[in-house]
């Protein structure tokens, strides 16, 4: 019988035929592996596929890790004890490998693989870079993988490395939605909660706001806000906790206030050193401390509580936290600005008012007494001032005129000029003398006011048609009088200002007048202003200038002094109150 014999023309096409089932093979896997965008699928899919081929019972799938590390992920015939395990591996591990030729530094792998009776080890790499290892036991029927599985598991490897890049690509453009999302949603959870912000400056709803927002969006139940206010940290808002209040201003308490005061960025309190001063902030119930700034001046301190899942605080909402905190401390800021702004215009509405009030005490026109002419003003530094000048009809054709000037400046010493000047108009008529007026009018002044107070006064009473005058300067700047002849006097006698001692007697001075002689009375306002180059005016200036003027209107003089002053000082805004009195005998 003849026995047909193989032609070579046979083993040939059969080689082509296990080609063409390969290729249709990889074909199908690169389909399968290509169709999921799930790396757990992907991997799962090409361990079964492979295990099934190849008749295995057992194997794995280990992936690169951030760390680059390697973790398990999938297992099959093996404990899942295995699972999450991670081990390291070398980027040179580049073929199929029997657990034999696997190098002998890759001691932990090598060891792991060989005690699970894993055969062969696949690596999968991409652009140089292993990012997977696949472990397959040994065949049933312990037949060894031959050089053709060989080459199909490299070129596997090729596809999976692909399937795998993609999943990756596809993953983390999920996380960047993800986390997209998650900003447009914080961005307009802040816009819509900046819009409430934005809509009162009542720093109390404000607070209850920001409590509400952070534990609404957050999902924690206890939340605790301290403002600085008066250079101390005060609690305005308790929520989920019985504190009440939270005075760091406490010896206690004064470190770990510094402590708040100097973070710059939020912290969660678990995750401190155990002697760390915010350690004490857990007794409270606090994991998360968020500073609150303006302009990185520390502002206040939000501190809140866990989460009601107990999930730990992630990066993104710690931002999210800190945005919102710092964007209600500016909304607060706004409404200590606006209430500091509505306190300031009162103030500055009381001190219009008490400016006319003030000037309605002082004469605006002058008195028409035959055989006198008298002018005077009165420019206060601020709106209200502590001068006063007056001048007031007597029996007998005489007029009495005061200077007086009270210490300090403002609404305190528009006070006690209001009483020197309803004193001197109630007890004008009842003393004979003016040195028993002055004395009365000292012990009031020193009964009324505190010792810091004190009061400088010229007082002088003026009679034309007996051509003399009778005065009493308790401690004021002396007036000068200017006869008609050109010499001068300085008009001083009297005693000590008012308001330092009670009891104090003055004693009054009479001196003659003639036709033409001229007094002119005025306040340290004029005499201790300074010039850019730290001159004063001094009384000397005051005589030259009256030398220069004694012949104009004494209205001129008055007004003409006070532009002199000016041209002085390069200013027209004068430091301290300034007053001025003219009287000349005609």
């Amino acid at each position: 019988m003849n026995r047909q014999r193989n032609s070579p023309g046979t083993g040939v096409q059969k080689e082509l035929e296990q080609r063409l089932l390969e290729l249709q093979s990889l074909f199908e896997m690169s389909r399968i592996l290509n169709s999921s965008l799930q790396m757990h699928s992907i991997l799962n899919n090409l361990l079964l596929t492979l295990m099934g081929r190849m008749m295995i019972s057992r194997g794995f799938v280990m992936v690169r890790q951030d760390d680059d590390q390697f973790e398990v992920i999938i297992v099959k015939g093996l404990s899942r004890e295995f699972l999450h395990m991670r081990l390291l591996a070398n980027d040179d591990l580049q073929r199929p490998l029997l657990t034999d030729d696997i190098p002998d530094r890759e001691g932990e792998l090598k060891s792991f693989v060989q005690n699970q009776r894993i055969a062969l080890l696949l690596p999968i790499h991409n652009q140089d870079q292993l990012i997977g290892l696949i472990g397959l036991g040994e065949k049933i029927g312990n037949q060894s993988f031959t050089n053709s599985e060989f080459e199909y598991l490299a070129s596997l490897s090729n596809i999976a490395a692909t399937a795998m890049q993609n999943a990756w690509m596809y993953k983390k453009l999920q996380t960047v939605n993800r986390q997209l999302d998650r900003k447009i949603k914080e961005l307009n959870t802040l816009f819509a909660i900046g819009k409430e912000l934005n809509s009162t400056l009542d720093e109390e709803k404000i607070i209850a706001m920001l409590s509400d927002a952070v534990m609404g969006e957050m999902e924690i139940y206890r939340c605790l806000v301290l403002i600085k206010r008066d250079g101390v940290l005060q609690m305005v808002a308790t929520r989920g906790t019985q504190i009440a209040t939270m005075d760091l201003a406490e010896p206690g308490n004064r470190a770990l206030e510094e402590r708040l005061s100097s973070q710059l960025h939020p912290l969660l309190v678990n995750g401190v050193a155990p002697d760390d001063l915010l350690q004490s902030l857990a007794a409270w119930g606090v994991d998360l401390a968020i500073p609150m700034r303006i302009q990185a001046e520390f502002r206040g301190v939000l501190l809140l509580g866990q989460k009601i899942n107990r999930q730990p605080f992630d990066a993104d909402e710690i931002e999210f936290l800190f945005t919102l905190a710092n964007r209600a401390m500016i909304s607060l800021e706004n409404a200590r600005l606006f209430k500091e702004a509505l306190e300031k215009q009162k103030i500055e509405d009381e001190l219009l008012l008490a400016h006319d009030i003030q000037q309605r005490l002082l004469p605006t026109k002058s008195p028409e007494i035959p055989g006198v002419q008298i002018a005077g003003l009165n420019i206060p530094s601020r709106q209200v001032g502590g001068d006063y000048f007056d001048w007031i009809p007597l029996t007998g054709n005489r007029v009495a005129c005061v200077v007086a000037d009270v210490s300090g400046k403002g609404v305190g010493a528009s006070l006690i000029m209001a009483i020197i000047q309803a004193s001197i108009h109630s007890l004008i008529h009842i003393h004979r003398h003016p040195d028993e007026m002055i004395s009365q009018i000292n012990n009031l002044i020193h009964s009324r006011t505190s010792d810091d107070k004190f009061i400088t006064l010229f007082y002088i009473e003026i009679d034309p048609d007996r051509k003399q005058a009778t005065y009493v300067n308790a401690g004021h700047n002396p007036p000068i009088l200017l006869h008609r002849n050109r010499t001068m006097h300085c008009l001083d006698q009297g005693g000590l200002i008012l308001g330092i001692l009670p009891g104090i007697t003055y004693r009054a001075e009479t001196i003659s007048l003639q036709k033409g002689d001229l007094i002119l009375m005025f306040t340290d306002g004029v005499t201790e202003i300074r010039n850019p180059r730290d001159e004063e005016f001094g009384e000397q200036g005051v005589r030259d200038f009256l030398v220069g003027n004694r012949d104009r209107p004494i209205q001129e003089i008055v007004d003409q002094l006070l532009k002199r002053v000016r041209e002085f000082a390069e200013s027209e805004i004068l430091p301290d109150d300034l007053t001025v009195l003219g009287v000349r005998l005609v």
